[in-house]
């Protein structure tokens, strides 16, 4: 529970960045949520390891070794083929964010505006409807994603599910598609 309140409470503050129009720090808020939901899913798959997320005297896994134990936990449930898509899907994920956690140009882009002949910067909060739009794309992946741990957990625990969770994923996928013009890729405006 304790990954998905932290991953919630992020992605609140994430969003308060964009509204603000910090397009590049909401975006870098963004990462933590997904690396919650591999150690959600990396707690889930190996309960016995819950005690190195909380003991002081323990090491928390870094991302890379709790995304090679969910691939070979995958590996026994599904096949090596979709063991290979989920995991190949979540680092694909962390990677498109990576470039707005660390010096990258599609940081550097979200602070630079081409004026005619110039480069203007942007100091400070600058509403853009299309960076809002870009941000608010990587987030409901996120929010998604969340939903249905929650929604999983939920099960697990014996209540019932999220009401209409899947007519809601429904209608996120839509509108994301509905965002990202044929061959388009995750690189902002």
């Amino acid at each position: 529970m304790a990954f998905i309140v932290h991953a919630w409470n992020t992605l609140y503050r994430a969003h308060e960045e964009a509204l603000r129009g910090y397009y590049s720090q909401a975006l870098n808020l963004l990462r933590m949520p997904v690396e919650d939901f591999v150690a959600y899913w990396y707690v889930r798959s190996y309960p016995d390891k819950r005690p190195l997320f909380y003991r002081r005297s323990k090491h928390t896994p870094r991302v890379r070794a709790m995304l090679g134990g969910l691939r070979a936990k995958f590996r026994e449930q599904m096949g090596e083929e979709e063991a290979e898509k989920q995991v190949e899907f979540v680092e694909q994920w962390i990677n498109e964010l990576a470039q707005f956690s660390h010096i990258d140009r599609a940081g550097v882009w979200l602070v630079l505006t081409p004026v005619e002949n110039r480069l203007d910067y942007r100091l400070g909060p600058i509403p853009d409807a299309d960076l809002f739009r870009f941000c608010t794309a990587h987030a409901l992946r996120s929010i998604g994603a969340h939903m249905e741990a929650l929604d999983n957990l939920r099960r697990l625990l014996g209540y019932e599910p999220l009401e209409d969770f899947a007519e809601w994923a429904d209608r996120i996928e839509q509108w994301q598609r509905a965002q990202k013009p044929a061959g388009r890729d995750a690189s902002p405006p």
